[in-house]
């Protein structure tokens, strides 16, 4: 659950006030968007190149957004994570030292990088079905949630991705537990699967 306190809050799902994404949000989805398709992890350097390229800016402004996005927002809400550092050859003994650090998206971060509209069903079914694989079943009903949301998403994709963008939105923003507290348990009738 995101820190109501957090005065740099995260803006993915929500709106402004004339019911378009402020760029804040348009910001945060696209450094998310980044690091989903990527093999492995990525430097802040990387992702400023990107976002310089994407939104028409320099890299040396665009560096300072992005990480002020990872540090305040992204990294703290358990979207992405620090995976390992680059050791430079040059630079400041400091890096040398601690290395350059790379990002990689969480498992949670997978699965909002699968609700994101910017992105075509397809890669968004795949970034879905990867996070299903990757996360770990605790408990049956779990296992029920997961074969339930692997169906629905064979038969009905888009109707799925909705469900999952509510239940994420409404995860960030506090008002569930899981992102898949919203989807409904089938009850499961002992005798019908003995027969």
């Amino acid at each position: 659950m995101i820190s109501s306190q957090n005065v740099y809050k995260l803006r993915i799902f929500v709106p402004g006030k004339n019911k378009t994404l402020s760029s804040r949000s348009i910001h945060q989805r696209f450094i998310i968007m980044t690091l989903a398709f990527e093999v492995s992890s990525m430097t802040r350097g990387a992702i400023a190149k990107r976002f310089a390229r994407r939104f028409g800016t320099t890299t040396k402004n665009a560096y300072p957004q992005v990480l002020m996005e990872l540090q305040k927002c992204l990294i703290p809400s358990g979207i992405v994570e620090q995976e390992g550092s680059i050791q430079p050859m040059r630079g400041p003994l400091i890096l040398q030292v601690h290395g350059i650090p790379c990002y990689r998206l969480t498992s949670l971060g997978l699965l909002i990088a699968s609700c994101i509209d910017d992105i075509s069903i397809d890669d968004r079914i795949k970034l879905l079905q990867r996070y299903l694989a990757a996360e770990s079943i605790s408990n049956f009903d779990e296992l029920i949630v997961r074969e339930q949301l692997l169906a629905h998403l064979r038969e009905y994709p888009e109707f799925t991705l909705e469900l999952v963008k509510h239940g994420a939105s409404q995860f960030l923003e506090g008002q569930i537990d899981h992102p898949f507290d919203i989807i409904p348990r089938r009850k499961i009738d002992s005798r019908a699967s003995l027969t």
